[in-house]
């Protein structure tokens, strides 16, 4: 008899260890819901893609798949530049869109930057990089490579458009966040 009293003194303390872990749960959800809510709401950052609007790339040097040196000095201003890797299901979704707005950029493929972070080992990130080239610049490098890098790149698709000085006009996670004019709008 004194086991089956022990027995339920134990499984009542463990009941009441459990209500406490759980209340404990519920109230770090509720302070996560509340955060959430508050970043949709604008209440709180979003996550920066790269570096700040009015900020210049640092300085680097590149190839590109057909063998062009590129530079952050030799961008055209108002150059429209993507970032996408092949293995991120939003960069898979933006990759027509940029296609389209590139094919209408005024400088032509000079003013189009497109990186795809990958190895030229991979074959889907090589042909993701053919899909940019008769309309971009394209470049295939690491996450840490030098354009990724001057950039400040924080996540994928990432997409900026530079301004006449070389700095970020204006910058976004989607070409629709891009508030820079488009094709027709610079002068």
């Amino acid at each position: 008899m004194s086991s089956l009293i022990t027995a339920d003194i134990v499984l009542g303390v463990l009941g009441v260890v459990n209500l406490v872990l759980l209340l404990g749960v519920v109230r770090r959800l509720r302070e996560h819901a509340k955060a959430i809510e508050a970043a949709s709401a604008g209440g709180g950052a979003a996550p920066e893609v790269m570096i700040a609007p009015g900020t210049a790339p640092g300085a680097f040097t590149t190839s590109t798949t057909d063998g062009v040196t590129v530079s952050g000095e030799g961008l055209p201003g108002s150059a429209l530049i993507g970032f996408f890797t092949p293995h991120c299901g939003a960069c898979t979704e933006q990759l027509p869109r940029f296609l389209e707005r590139a094919e209408a950029e005024p400088g032509g493929r000079a003013a189009v930057l497109a990186v795809v972070i990958g190895t030229d080992l991979d074959e889907d990130t090589r042909a993701m990089a053919r899909s940019f080239e008769p309309v971009a610049h394209t470049v295939i490098e690491p996450p840490d490579g030098p354009v990724a890098s001057a950039f400040g790149v924080r996540g994928f698709p990432a997409v900026c458009v530079l301004d006449d000085d070389g700095r970020i006009a204006s910058r976004g996670f989607v070409l629709e966040e891009l508030t820079a004019p488009v094709a027709g709008g610079r002068g």
